[in-house]
């Protein structure tokens, strides 16, 4: 297992994330230290030896339209914020320009180089990985829409890849011999020169990640802009671009993305995270929901305009024949559906080691199931009203309330707590010791449950809840059935829904609200964790991608508010 590659030197640091200076602080340390070793094993008690009454096997039914006295669930009081609502409101409009600001600072704009951070040692985060710079431009992307100025940055950032693509690196070659290879290489120097040093490489979602910033581009562009790409890069005024229209753009950069996943996808690689080798569920489920957008462009494309990318007529049968093979290797029984777990299971190959939970599943489960660019449906599996998603916001929340001593306090109560990556994570964002709270992680948490809200509610199905999903409702009500057997139905649009709706709304915003205690209130900057003792800012600094997750919540959240 490599360790945390992201840092330069894994150098081992001090056994916790900072050096306590006087016997006050080493009191604190250990103090906080011996309260989660009891509380992590009142947890496994507690999951060992189970008495839930909802661990049940009959069909005991309840239908609640309203919560009266005698309702045998009842919605827990969400804790207040430390602001009046107003006052978080203005405050979500304020951090949303600076994250906009700060996140395009992190972007070179006159030839679409994105940085990971700002910090250049101690870790060292100034290179373009192709998964951060993916990620990231499609918020860009999405806030295009609302944005023409950007116009500049997505073509350069597009044109890029054309030269990335065409690098010869350590993890492979440009050529069909190699199965292009080298597109699965993880991160480049900034001048666009190959990486050479040591790093958990390959990371085969890159591409798939790319092409569905890409594919969400061309889609904008049919669905919201007048022009089309070619006579939009005559309004750019851009000269130096590696494509001249659409048609270009598939056959010159998107075309090999697809060639290196019907030629790679059933390869392991190492995780989001470069630490672990497996057939991870975030890049497989990335992968399918790329490919599948893009047989859905290029049918449109040879429909409407008679255009095969590349005059390779066998491609949409291959990728519909990739889609085949990754959806069967997705539902391979016990591998991320696992019978043993109520969650699904992101790295299958190392559950000797690892618990299984991770916040990339949820990440997952959000970039293949976007509402911001209206794609519907693409994937009507591990949705976020998927219950093994949602289970697996559950284990994470009741862990790292746990794990992490800056969440103590919230333990009694009913509100969002400081997320983590997984359990048994060690990086503390400079080297190995303890990990912490990521802000991207703890705002994926609420983009969860906003993006479920939206699920409900456009379905105007009744809300359903079971054995298989308990574990999350269980955040959100008290129960009081005796029996060992129920199943509540909430009618939908009933008082008890509308209630409900309202109250996962203010959870979403709960976890909101933990980010917000924890990014600089003078400048509103955000790095890629905070310390779980202090909560201050750790790690990388002015990390990009926590400035797109912000994003990516707010104009979730945008929309969501007009449904409740």
């Amino acid at each position: 297992m490599i360790t945390n590659l992201r840092c330069k030197d894994n150098r081992k640091d001090d056994s916790i994330s900072i050096s306590p200076r006087s016997h006050l602080l080493k009191l604190r340390y250990y103090l906080s230290l011996s309260i989660t070793c009891i509380l992590l094993v009142s947890l496994i008690w507690e999951q060992v030896h189970s008495t839930d009454t909802f661990k049940s096997y009959s069909h005991q039914k309840f239908i609640i339209d309203n919560f009266r006295l005698d309702s045998p669930i009842q919605l827990k009081p969400i804790s207040s914020k430390s602001i009046t609502q107003t006052e978080f409101e203005n405050w979500l409009d304020l951090q949303f320009g600076i994250s906009k600001e700060r996140l395009l600072h992190n972007i070179f704009s006159d030839n679409g180089t994105m940085v990971a951070g700002t910090s250049n040692e101690h870790p060292n985060y100034y290179f373009q990985w192709t998964r951060d710079s993916a990620i990231t431009m499609n918020t860009v992307v999405n806030e295009f829409r609302d944005d023409k100025t950007l116009l500049g940055i997505i073509l350069n950032y597009i044109s890029n890849a054309y030269n990335l693509q065409r690098l010869d690196n350590l993890s492979g070659k440009f050529t069909l011999e190699d199965k292009f290879k080298n597109l699965g290489e993880p991160k480049y120097n900034i001048d666009n020169s190959p990486y050479d040093a040591n790093w958990g490489r390959p990371q085969n979602d890159g591409p798939a990640l790319r092409i569905i910033t890409i594919v969400n581009f061309l889609n904008t562009i049919d669905n919201s802009v007048e022009l089309n790409l070619a006579e939009l890069i005559k309004t750019s005024k851009l000269t130096n671009l590696h494509f001249n229209d659409e048609f270009d753009l598939i056959n010159r950069i998107l075309y090999y993305d697809l060639k290196f996943l019907i030629l790679n996808f059933n390869q392991p690689c190492f995780d989001l995270w470069e630490e672990i080798y497996d057939v991870h569920f975030f890049t497989v489920i990335t992968q399918l929901y790329a490919i599948k957008l893009s047989i859905n462009l290029l049918e449109h494309y040879q429909t409407t305009f008679k255009f095969i990318a590349n005059n390779d007529e066998g491609l949409l049968n291959e990728l519909k024949s990739t889609y085949d093979n990754i959806f069967k290797l997705l539902f391979t029984k016990d591998k991320y559906i696992n019978s043993s777990k109520s969650f699904i299971v992101e790295s299958p190959n190392h559950l000797d080691e690892r618990s299984g939970l991770d916040i990339a599943v949820i990440l997952g489960s959000l970039i293949t199931h976007p509402i911001v660019n209206n794609v519907k449906d693409i994937l009507p599996f591990f949705t976020p009203l998927d219950s093994g998603i949602l289970n697996t916001l559950h284990g994470l929340v009741k862990t790292m309330t746990i794990m992490y001593p800056i969440n103590h306090s919230k333990i009694n109560l009913n509100a969002g707590v400081a997320l983590g990556r997984y359990p048994e994570d060690i990086y503390d964002g400079i080297g190995t010791s303890e990990a912490n709270p990521w802000f991207l992680a703890t705002l994926t948490a609420s983009q969860l449950i906003l993006t479920f809200i939206n699920g409900v509610k456009n379905s105007e199905k009744d809300i359903v809840i079971n054995y298989d999903n308990y574990k999350f409702w269980s955040l959100i009500f008290e129960q009081d059935v005796e029996k060992k057997s129920f199943e509540f139905r909430i009618p939908y649009n009933s008082q008890a829904f509308n209630q409900t709706m309202t109250h996962l709304f203010q959870f979403s915003d709960s976890f909101i609200e933990v980010a917000r205690e924890h990014i600089d209130s003078r400048n509103g900057e955000m790095s890629e964790q905070f310390n779980k003792f202090t909560g201050f800012l750790t790690g990388a600094q002015n990390l990009t991608w926590s400035y797109s997750s912000f994003m990516d919540t707010y104009k979730l959240r945008s929309i969501i508010a007009e449904l409740v």
